[in-house]
């Protein structure tokens, strides 16, 4: 699937982001909430750093919006991401000691997705 950039890189910190995600499919009983770093189209081509699992009860149709997320970042680089969907809330919190990529790996990706930048475009485009 495709990735949403929420915090983009070199944000000033800290920092709290809200993003409302609808459901993908009809009758979805549980939202995963995967935390990505990386800048590119497809959440595969970036860096799985945690995930989350959001119960739906009940199941929703495909395309209602029934997800609240919120991103806090803070001046140590602790990432806290709370999910809540129909009352029920989820936690997950990141630390940048572990699981993170080093200044190299970063450098590595940036570069990537520069010379992916066109064909992430076309493909950002045909899910608009």
């Amino acid at each position: 699937g495709l990735m949403h950039c929420i915090i983009p890189r070199n944000t000033t910190i800290p920092c709290r982001k809200l993003w409302s995600f609808t459901t993908a499919g009809d009758h979805q009983t549980v939202a995963r909430i995967s935390v990505l770093e990386g800048e590119r189209a497809q959440a595969k081509d970036n860096h799985l750093l945690g995930a989350l699992d959001v119960p739906l009860s009940p199941p929703t149709l495909a395309g209602e919006p029934n997800l609240t997320l919120a991103f806090d970042l803070d001046a140590n680089g602790l990432l806290t991401v709370t999910a809540e969907a129909q009352g029920t809330q989820r936690s997950l919190t990141l630390g940048n000691d572990r699981g993170w990529l080093s200044r190299d790996e970063i450098e590595a990706m940036v570069r990537g997705a520069q010379e992916a930048a066109a064909a992430d475009g076309l493909l950002r485009a045909q899910h608009e």
